[in-house]
């Protein structure tokens, strides 16, 4: 979707500047009319639009989005979560957010102990 390719530069200079403290790990939702892309596709759309971090699809993609769909029950897309180092849920964000507000938030979580 274009907010969810809008966000990708955002992210990925989060993580360049929070590498050592913090990781970005997408996950593949599939097409909106169902199904999985395929590998191909999901390599050509990384390339295309430069994402730097990690994506996760097909059955683990799945596992990972049932986790966190109680959160987003409207499937409104993009759907970000943040935990903290602990791997507790700190809080979730549905829709495009500024960058600024991002960074500031991860920022937070990682000095949170």
């Amino acid at each position: 979707c274009p907010p969810c390719i809008a966000e990708i530069p955002h992210l990925n200079n989060i993580r360049s500047k929070l590498s050592k403290d913090f990781e970005i790990l997408a996950v593949d939702v599939g097409p909106r009319a169902g199904g999985l892309n395929t590998k191909e596709e999901l390599e050509s759309f990384i390339k295309e639009h430069k994402v730097s971090f990690p994506v996760v699809s097909g059955e683990v993609a799945k596992e990972l989005f049932a986790v966190v769909n109680e959160l987003n029950t409207s499937g409104s897309i993009p759907f970000m979560v943040l935990f903290n180092k602990q791997g507790q849920y700190v809080r979730y964000y549905v829709g495009m957010k500024p960058e600024e507000m991002l960074f500031n938030d991860i920022s937070a979580t990682i000095k949170m102990k």
